[in-house]
């Protein structure tokens, strides 16, 4: 009988099994028996782990970052080496050219670096013409891209006086890549080699 060999491979000397029980009530009642001896957390990390074939930052990178997707943006280049984020959106790209022509100030430009592992990171400038060379590097939160900060950025730049630059990390927006702690302190060092230079 298939239930009475799962009861003897699950059965545990503290608990015992009813043979003539639910097969899904049996199955439950094992799991949750597994599960406060910690065996079963065991076996969810183990199977975890083996799914990121046996890689942890890769599993630790896949409950870390969650990259919007789609981006909210696109980059279109301007030959010179820089470029403009537009949104992939049309009323947030009207709100976002509006927002910009009642800051005369602030110009914003966009242009990609490449990091010291050869992945592309997207980098938006918003440039405050009285910022006495004050420049603000700001790293957006989780789940967020160029995009979803562009408001934020611009309206902080002029409020405040001074130029931001925002990124995204690889694996975000448009930049190359995909998202690692490592590769976030590669992100920030290269984009703030960019802001000393």
């Amino acid at each position: 009988d298939v239930w009475a060999g799962l009861a003897g491979v699950l059965h545990r000397p503290r608990f015992s099994l009813e043979l003539h029980a639910h097969p899904v009530a049996l199955l439950t009642r094992q799991m949750g028996a597994c599960l406060s001896t910690g065996c079963g957390m065991t076996t969810i990390l183990a199977c975890l782990l083996l799914g990121s074939r046996c890689n942890v930052g890769k599993l630790q990178a896949s409950f870390a970052f969650f990259p919007p997707s789609p981006p909210s943006y696109s980059y279109q280049d301007a030959g010179d080496g820089t470029g403009t984020i537009k949104f992939v959106e049309a009323e947030l790209q009207e709100a976002a050219d509006t927002l910009l022509k009642e800051c005369p100030s602030i110009k914003c430009h966009a242009r990609r670096l490449i990091t010291p592992t050869g992945q592309s990171v997207c980098v938006n400038h918003f440039d405050h013409a009285a910022s006495s060379g004050i420049t603000l590097l700001w790293s957006h939160g989780n789940a967020e891209d160029l995009g979803h900060v562009f408001f934020v950025c611009a309206q902080l730049a002029e409020r405040l006086g001074v130029s931001i630059v925002a990124y995204d990390y690889e694996g975000y927006g448009l930049s190359s890549g995909r998202p690692f702690e490592k590769s976030l302190c590669a992100d920030i060092l290269c984009v703030y080699e960019y802001l000393i230079e």
